[in-house]
């Protein structure tokens, strides 16, 4: 439960309506997930409220899983899967808080009571039909960025994780379940993949161009795809495309962004603009804040400014390479007071905004600062003391000490470089599902050094992530991902959420 002040605090940022409830996203919104599941929102996937097409989108709406998260909501109780929104408001990053996405379609119990009787008559339910959906139907991309993975792209799937494509339950039938909710929608958000790729959203849109126009639609897109087919469905829908983009540095771009060309995503920018003139709709961007881009941030923000583009920042947890939460202490505190002494401008209301959400980077920086200076995973001399006098009885094949010593050796190595050369041929000689088990025996070494309550919820927490270690999982995967990673990173990443959730990203990510 979040306390009343902080509670208060995010209020003071929302419009009156809005603050009836801390998230509106159950009672407003349908989040379509590849596989089917149907959520109240893209950050919240344990909490699933149906799955398509075993159970229709009206039952799904109308559901019981549906009303258990609604009651959570209800009470103030960020417990039933948002645990990423609970951070994010903890940390008082009020506008990176994806709550706050749903707060436009807010609406008051006694608004559209006609619609909530017919509903309450036909379904039971004292309940609007959602005012907003996002998509997330299939992963089709053509980009293979640094910091996604194949679940978001079928071009990491198939080039860097050698797996087969995801398979697609979305299907006409769909898209004619759909035609329902259209004509109560306010808004629609397509994600990706890359959208302007995926054939069933343009399905979807021509659904949308016939029954109901006026919807705002925005399309997160990485700009790569702008042809004569996208200008004509653009011109009969209302897109405010949010484009994203981590670097208006081309080199830094090229890095981040694989198969791109910057110049002629650069080219497309200006089209998008162009259209979005003409439209009356908003241009943004949506930017990633990494190791790779975290000197460029500021310079962002006052080209977002000069060019009227509204800017928002994700929030990047994973990898954990390129996440700045596990900076070095010194590195972190740097980069805060550089962006502290960015002079940003408020002229207008889309500069206060992207100065809004700027300086919500900087608090979500200072609570990780904070939560590295207390953490209780600090590796420490007393760390390696601990391993000096467990080496000589732990039960060890010689290249598993050496793995771990390795390791060791390399903690505050942020570049990692020899640290992961040095483990790809452990990998080598090994194989995969060996290494992954000799990782998990040496994490277990290493919280056994630890002390207190937050250590025994780490022990449950790693007992359970053991006992899932099945011979079906995507070892060769696992193992690089790990490999890209340093120990204490990987703790603090398993501390950071639910069991729940731990496995719900296991699942996605390393099943066969």
């Amino acid at each position: 439960m979040l306390e009343p002040k902080l509670i208060t605090a995010y209020n003071a940022t929302r419009a009156n309506k809005a603050t009836e409830k801390l998230c509106h996203a159950p009672f407003v919104n349908m989040n379509f997930e590849q596989n089917g599941d149907v959520t109240a929102c893209c950050f919240n996937r344990t909490h699933v409220l149906g799955s398509y097409p075993k159970t229709s989108l009206v039952d799904i709406w109308f559901s019981s899983k549906a009303d258990e998260l609604r009651n959570y909501i209800n009470a103030n109780d960020l417990g039933g899967g948002c645990e990423i929104c609970a951070k994010q408001l903890l940390a008082h990053n009020f506008m990176g808080s994806r709550a706050r996405g749903f707060d436009e379609n807010a609406s008051s119990n006694w608004e559209n009571i006609p619609e909530k009787l017919r509903n309450k008559l036909k379904h039971g339910q004292w309940q609007q039909m959602p005012r907003s959906m996002e998509f997330e139907l299939s992963n089709t991309c053509n980009l293979e960025c640094a910091m996604c993975h194949g679940y978001f792209s079928s071009s990491i799937r198939k080039n860097r994780e050698h797996l087969p494509p995801i398979h697609q339950p979305y299907d006409a039938g769909f898209v004619e379940q759909l035609k329902s909710f259209l004509p109560y929608l306010q808004e629609a958000k397509f994600l990706g993949g890359e959208p302007f790729l995926i054939d069933i959203y343009y399905q979807i849109w021509e659904a949308i161009a016939e029954v109901n126009p006026n919807i705002n639609i925005y399309i997160t897109t990485n700009a790569t795809v702008y042809n004569n087919k996208v200008r004509v469905l653009l011109n009969r829908l209302k897109v405010n495309p949010v484009i994203s983009i981590d670097s208006l540095v081309e080199g830094t771009y090229n890095v981040i962004r694989k198969n791109a060309s910057f110049i002629r995503v650069m080219e497309n920018v200006g089209q998008l603009r162009a259209y979005c003139e003409e439209k009356g709709t908003q241009l943004s961007f949506a930017v990633c804040p990494m190791t790779l881009n975290k000197n460029e941030l500021p310079a962002m923000v006052q080209y977002a400014n000069k060019e009227g583009i509204r800017l928002f920042f994700n929030t990047v947890f994973q990898p954990e390479i390129y996440s700045l939460k596990f900076l070095q202490i010194d590195e972190l505190t740097s980069i805060i007071e550089t962006y502290k002494q960015t002079t940003l401008s408020n002229d207008n209301e889309i500069a206060r905004h992207n100065a809004s959400v700027f300086n919500d980077l900087v608090n979500q920086l200072e609570a990780w600062l904070e939560q590295a200076q207390s953490k209780p995973f600090k590796i420490s001399l007393n760390t390696f003391e601990h391993w000096r006098k467990i080496k000589a009885i732990v039960i060890a094949e010689p290249w598993q000490i050496t793995m771990f010593e390795t390791t060791l050796t390399h903690l505050n190595n942020n570049s990692g470089t020899a640290l992961e050369q040095q483990l790809e041929q452990i990998l080598a000689q090994q194989g995969a599902q060996q290494f992954v088990m000799a990782y998990f025996e040496q994490l277990e070494w290493l919280y056994t050094s630890f002390t207190g309550k937050e250590s025994e919820e780490l022990k449950d927490k790693m007992l359970t992530l053991k006992s899932i270690l099945t011979p079906e999982l995507r070892y060769e995967f696992i193992a690089s991902e790990l490999i890209r990673m340093r120990p204490d990173q990987l703790l603090e990443t398993i501390m950071e959420f639910s069991t729940e959730r731990l496995l719900h990203e296991v699942n996605v990510r390393f099943n066969s």
